[in-house]
């Protein structure tokens, strides 16, 4: 019965005649159904169609109001939490393996084709065994990954990446037992050499590794520096003459690719952090994607007169800000996530509580205003 008001109110809005209702009720129902219902920051109670209906009200004329419809309805982009895990499941198989068995088969001279003799070998197992999996944040989904790979222990996927100085001793203890089975490696010597990077989502790359005035900071830097300064648990897990360090993002764009790589390589440089730096995006989004790039004069309009300028926040204002209708960094993303909604999407989007405009996903941040950049 709610869903059946929230149509009729829906065709209210749209002005939608009998026939538009029967045209447009069955593919609003697949995509509420199939995706849109599970956002998991909608209010106790809200469902896609009441709050499609709520946020295309807020709109002045028709034409804004089909305008925006029609950005949903072609534009927008859900990753729903069935897609996620798909992502997550499939990071070790299809891109974390090939990664080691190439390894593998640079120790022992093997072809890289040899797929049966690489992957029961002994540097196979051992290239696995001295692998560390970190997660950067709980969207890593590291129980998701671990249930997925059961050929990794328990003792080398953590859920996140600080660590004390006896949980560090505990992981090198349980890899010196278990190197010598599977390897003729003095026990002295047994430190990880691949150190994986777990993380659902970088939009922009800014949380990750930035330039602040002198110093570098982000989380792929902190680790960096925890690995590299002595005193610091991480620092005595690795054999950092061989460490290989890679990131492992289940989604990003192309631009949070390429600012990683950029500051990290100049980071390495300027502090000598001298380990082999890889990241691995499982599903990267293209730039076209953003619509900055729809050459859509409607919805440029649209995006600058609904926008609420109190989101330009101290945090926000760490990006780009001459549009920032954008979203975080001018990013211009038509993204959601199951979980929330990134900032580096356009905010007419994801305006939660306290702003004058209401969001067709709204966003819950981790602070009081604009929220955590990806």
């Amino acid at each position: 019965m709610k869903d059946a008001l929230a149509e009729k109110l829906l065709a209210r809005i749209m002005d939608w005649t009998a026939e538009d209702v029967a045209s447009q009720r069955r593919d609003l129902q697949v995509i509420s159904s199939m995706k849109y219902n599970d956002y998991q920051q909608f209010a106790p109670g809200m469902r896609f169609v009441e709050s499609l209906a709520l946020w295309l009200q807020q709109f002045e004329t028709k034409e804004e109001r089909i305008c925006a419809y029609d950005f949903v309805r072609r534009r927008l982009i859900f990753i729903s939490e069935l897609e996620m895990q798909h992502l997550v499941t499939i990071a070790f198989p299809d891109f974390i393996r090939p990664f080691l068995m190439q390894q593998a088969s640079e120790l022992s001279g093997n072809s890289p084709f040899k797929l049966d003799q690489l992957i029961n070998g002994k540097h196979y197992k051992t290239a696995l065994r001295k692998s560390l999996f970190l997660a950067m944040s709980d969207g890593a989904h590291i129980d998701i990954f671990r249930r997925a790979n059961p050929s990794l222990t328990h003792e080398q996927i953590l859920p996140y990446y600080r660590i004390d100085d006896e949980e560090a001793r505990d992981l090198l203890l349980k890899l010196r037992e278990d190197l010598p089975k599977e390897s003729s490696i003095d026990e002295d010597d047994a430190k990880f050499v691949n150190l994986f990077l777990l993380d659902d989502f970088s939009g922009s790359g800014y949380s990750y590794a930035r330039k602040d005035e002198e110093d570098y900071d982000g989380k792929i830097i902190r680790i960096l520096k925890s690995i590299y300064y002595s005193g610091l648990a991480l620092n005595t897990l690795f054999d950092k003459a061989n460490l290989r360090v890679i990131v492992v993002l289940y989604s990003a764009t192309e631009r949070a690719e390429r600012k990683i790589n950029e500051t990290v390589s100049e980071f390495q440089k300027v502090f000598d952090c001298s380990c082999d730096f890889r990241l691995m995006t499982i599903q990267e989004l293209p730039t076209a994607l953003g619509v900055n790039n729809y050459s859509d004069m409607r919805l440029e309009s649209l995006l600058k007169h609904y926008f609420d300028p109190r989101v330009v926040d101290t945090n926000y204002e760490k990006g780009k800000t001459d549009n920032p209708q954008y979203g975080f960094d001018e990013c211009a993303l038509p993204l959601i996530l199951f979980h929330n909604t990134p900032n580096n999407s356009i905010p007419i989007l994801w305006f939660g509580g306290g702003f004058n405009y209401h969001g067709l996903f709204p966003r819950v941040s981790r602070h009081k205003q604009g929220g955590t950049s990806r």
